[in-house]
């Protein structure tokens, strides 16, 4: 892996940072801040359930189901 956007935590980052740059242009703080809540609680997951600190993107293929755990987590 090259760079953080070749996994899925730095994608979220990398998306994150320039929606923040957005703030008080077309954004609001309010709506960052859930997206940095929801990329925090998909960080958790993949610690909690895979034992790593972040997942490849090459990992993420069609048969990948991982909104089929993230349903049945209660955090």
């Amino acid at each position: 892996i090259r760079d953080r956007s070749e996994t899925l935590l730095g994608a979220f980052d990398k998306d994150d940072e320039s929606f923040k740059k957005r703030i008080g242009i077309d954004r609001t703080l309010g709506a960052y801040q859930v997206r940095v809540r929801a990329r925090n609680h998909l960080a958790a997951f993949i610690r909690k359930n895979y034992r790593r600190s972040d997942i490849a993107m090459l990992e993420l293929t069609p048969d990948y189901n991982l909104l089929s755990h993230i349903r049945h987590v209660r955090y």
